[in-house]
């Protein structure tokens, strides 16, 4: 977990400097590893999708408008 911590601490402050746009989810996710349950997995994956599609704007900004925007991706 300290390597963990150290590298959470490095993109916070990459962040604050305005370097990296750091992307967590709305929600504290309980799921491992190897989560076998479907019902989990799908709701983590909606979960990032609704949290991804509510932060394009936002990461179109940071990133200057400079998105592909190509349909499917």
């Amino acid at each position: 977990y300290m390597k963990y911590n150290v590298t959470r601490d490095i993109i916070e402050d990459l962040e604050d400097k305005g370097i990296v746009k750091a992307i967590y989810p709305s929600e504290e996710l309980h799921v491992g590893n190897l989560e076998k349950d479907m019902s989990v997995v799908d709701h983590v994956y909606e979960v990032g999708y609704k949290d991804g599609l509510e932060l394009v704007s936002e990461v179109k900004k940071f990133l200057g408008g400079k998105v592909n925007e190509k349909k499917g991706r």
